[in-house]
């Protein structure tokens, strides 16, 4: 059968002007604890070239995990999935933090993450050049968790805490602390985030705290999740359920609110972040309009996080839907926050975005 040229011309002209993006949550979406959902690898190969294999549609990851650069996401993801991932397609929770890095250059940052190497990496990969890991704070500090560290408590035995001294005679004061990912130790960080946040400077000594009738110190919490969907039955618990706890003992301690601010999914400044990624990633295909996507759709599991946010910027060209693989397993649609659509799981969202885009 012969090619119709005026045909060819229409629908590359079609393809030129194409501007839709998607956006996957990964966790309960594609995978769960690193253990890949099925259909997942086939329903990104929908969006990609069946001959060359090459991206054929704009798409990039969100997620709200964090202790990872997105160079580092995109290589686990790479493996899971079993095709390459570039860094510049993934989104992680504390990617918004950058700009802190030159808001709080005068002065001390404290950052809360699983290791101290962690922190690190994170801190230089951000451009943070004054912070200390909470694992830094804490050798210098024993003393503010003695059921942890106390001799006395551990082994019986009366004695010294082993305090490490600090690096500089006269330490900056900390006027932020960074919650990039959850602690191993909850009942750890609750305490001494507490402890820091009712000061005026965070220099806390064993015999001496600075106290401030209102809250100095600035706290940031990357991640607002409550549960994620694991491969247990039952959510499990995660970043936004510590801050809870964090907030119940804090309010009980001193009678005041806690004061923070969140990143990650369902907020405004992280939708806002992934729809440059996609207005980027259309770029790259070559699509013209590439800096205003009329449509993208933010494919989750979680009702809470992954659809509220999109829903809240509908307006903006945002449709959410909602798998059934992760969090939510309801029959229909979530009754509290419902999703513009609900499919089974994501091989079955990206062949609806395909039909309502006309591809």
């Amino acid at each position: 059968m012969a090619i119709d040229e005026t045909e060819l011309k229409t629908t590359e002209l079609i393809m030129k002007d194409l501007s839709f993006g998607v956006v996957f949550d990964i966790d309960g979406v594609l995978m769960r604890d690193g253990i890949i959902i099925p259909n997942a690898t086939q329903a990104l190969k929908l969006l990609e070239d069946k001959e060359t294999g090459e991206p054929k549609y704009p798409y990039i990851f969100m997620t709200n995990n964090g202790g990872f650069t997105e160079e580092e996401k995109a290589k686990k993801i790479s493996i899971v999935l079993e095709q390459e991932i570039p860094g510049d397609k993934v989104m992680v929770a504390h990617t918004p933090v950058k700009p802190l890095a030159e808001k709080y250059k005068d002065s001390d940052v404290l950052l809360i993450s699983k290791t101290h190497e962690t922190s690190k990496k994170l801190a230089d990969w951000y451009g943070f050049k004054n912070y200390k890991s909470f694992q830094q704070y804490i050798e210098e500090r024993p003393f503010l968790c003695p059921s942890k560290y106390s001799k006395f408590w551990t082994t019986g035995v009366a004695g010294e805490y082993d305090i490490k001294k600090e690096k500089t005679s006269e330490p900056l004061p900390i006027k932020s602390i960074i919650l990039l990912e959850e602690p191993n130790d909850w009942g750890e960080c609750i305490q001494v985030v507490s402890d820091i946040l009712q000061s005026k400077d965070g220099l806390l000594k064993k015999n001496h705290i600075d106290l401030s009738e209102e809250q100095i110190i600035d706290l940031h919490v990357c991640n607002p999740d409550f549960t994620y969907g694991g491969e247990f039955l039952l959510p499990r618990y995660t970043m936004g359920a510590l801050l809870e706890c964090i907030k119940l003992l804090f309010k009980t301690q001193t009678g005041r609110d806690l004061i923070y601010t969140l990143y990650g999914k369902p907020y405004p400044l992280t939708y806002q972040y992934g729809k440059q990624l996609i207005s980027d990633q259309i770029s790259k295909l070559g699509f013209q309009n590439a800096s205003i996507p009329k449509h993208i759709y933010a494919i989750g599991d979680n009702p809470y996080s992954d659809i509220k946010g999109a829903n809240n910027l509908e307006h903006e060209g945002w449709i959410s839907i909602l798998v059934k693989t992760g969090c939510f397993k309801g029959d229909g649609n979530h009754p509290e926050i419902p999703a513009k659509y609900v499919v089974d799981n994501v091989y079955d969202a990206i062949k609806l975005i395909l039909k309502l885009e006309g591809q």
